[in-house]
């Protein structure tokens, strides 16, 4: 049998032991201790190398494996998010020391440092009497010279002050002019006042297709004015094919930012079926909103609601209500019905002169019905 060469790890004493102990126990003969032969799967290729086999460990002496402990996921985070906030201030502080052509207290610039923008917010306060005492030809002078600059709104202003003759003698060429320039420029306001002139030809003749194109230019910035004004083309078929539907839609929009006559115009398409379904509550609805956003016509409207009961209790009392705030405001149709309650004591007391007054008014304002109504009411 062959033999193996071992070695006690302990005096490293050699010792030969037959190969079929390899794995048992043996005893060293010099130092007397126990050790345990191993050989593992023949690994030795010179069988005459000795063979150093450890002694096993007590299991107070063994030492458990060493691990490599790794971080938690938030140490990582708080680390990558401290390493971030030392380079974003790095770079800030590089950025200070780089800029030295801007001045740290150099204020920042807005809109109102603009001395145009200046120049008409000082003409509107003189236009209006706000704050100042109210000097018309100051404020003519300081919209030009701001429209001069290519303000918007001063330019607007200045046709404004053309158009109606305040601050300078009125021109309406020249209102065409400025309000052309600031329409261009892309003001809402202007492209609807534009649109206006040319819509009822004031200072020229009536250009309905023009309009419309300048009334849509505003409507497609959002505004209220010029949607409506939009809505009322389409419904009526001026300077474009009739269009209820569309008619309607352009007054929804309009009426979602309050404008009152586009909810009163929206009121009466209910009340009447134009471009959608019949819908009297819905009307009565969109009436009092106009009416309470000081629409004449809105009132109107709503007076007419609460006496026929359309859409509305049954109320001549709040009608009369209605029709007083609408005449008061110059609603012709509102100082007829006036008219009508005073002359036949409808819950007010009969009073012909107060009926004679409120016929004449309407009258005035092109109501024929009243000028033949006057002649028959008989003085007290």
């Amino acid at each position: 049998m062959r033999m193996i060469d071992v070695v006690c790890p302990s005096c490293r004493t050699p010792k030969q032991l037959p190969e079929d102990q390899n794995g048992c126990a043996t005893q060293c003969e010099k130092c007397g201790k126990f050790f345990v032969a191993r050989l593992e799967d023949r690994q030795l290729k010179n069988w005459d190398t000795p063979v150093y086999v450890a002694p096993p460990e007590s299991p107070d002496d063994a030492q458990p494996p060493v691990s490599k402990r790794r971080l938690p996921l938030q140490y990582w985070l708080i680390a990558v998010m401290l390493i971030g906030v030392v380079i974003l201030a790095v770079v800030a502080f590089c950025r200070d020391r780089g800029d030295d052509a801007t001045p740290k207290n150099r204020k920042i610039a807005t809109t109102l440092d603009n001395p145009a923008v200046k120049q008409n917010r000082e003409g509107e306060k003189l236009l209006n009497g706000i704050g100042v005492a109210r000097d018309m030809t100051a404020a003519f002078s300081l919209f030009y010279e701001a429209a001069l600059a290519g303000n918007l709104d001063a330019q607007c202003n200045l046709a404004n002050c053309y158009r109606d003759g305040k601050g300078v003698k009125q021109d309406l060429s020249q209102a065409h002019r400025w309000y052309f320039q600031a329409a261009k420029g892309g003001s809402a306001v202007a492209q609807n006042e534009l649109a206006s002139l040319l819509d009822a030809g004031i200072g020229c003749p009536s250009q309905p297709v023009e309009a419309v194109k300048w009334y849509t230019r505003a409507a497609e910035q959002g505004y209220a004015p010029a949607q409506f004004n939009l809505g009322s083309c389409y419904e009526n078929g001026f300077g474009v094919t009739q269009d209820p539907e569309t008619a309607v839609t352009l007054y929804q929009l309009a009426a979602k930012q309050e404008h009152p006559a586009a909810l009163n115009n929206l009121g009466r398409c209910y009340m009447m079926g134009i471009g959608v379904k019949r819908n009297e509550e819905e009307a009565a609805r969109y009436f009092y909103r106009s009416a309470f956003a000081g629409c004449p016509e809105g009132q109107c409207n709503c007076g007419i609601a609460a006496y026929t009961g359309q859409g509305m209790p049954l109320n001549q009392i709040s009608a009369y209500r209605y029709f007083r705030s609408a005449a008061e405001r110059g609603n012709v149709i509102a100082q007829y019905n006036m008219a009508v309650f005073y002359e036949n004591a409808i819950k007010v007391k009969k009073n012909p002169q107060r009926a004679r007054f409120w016929y004449r008014q309407a009258w005035k304002n092109g109501d024929e019905r009243a000028g033949k109504a006057l002649l028959e009411v008989q003085e007290p």
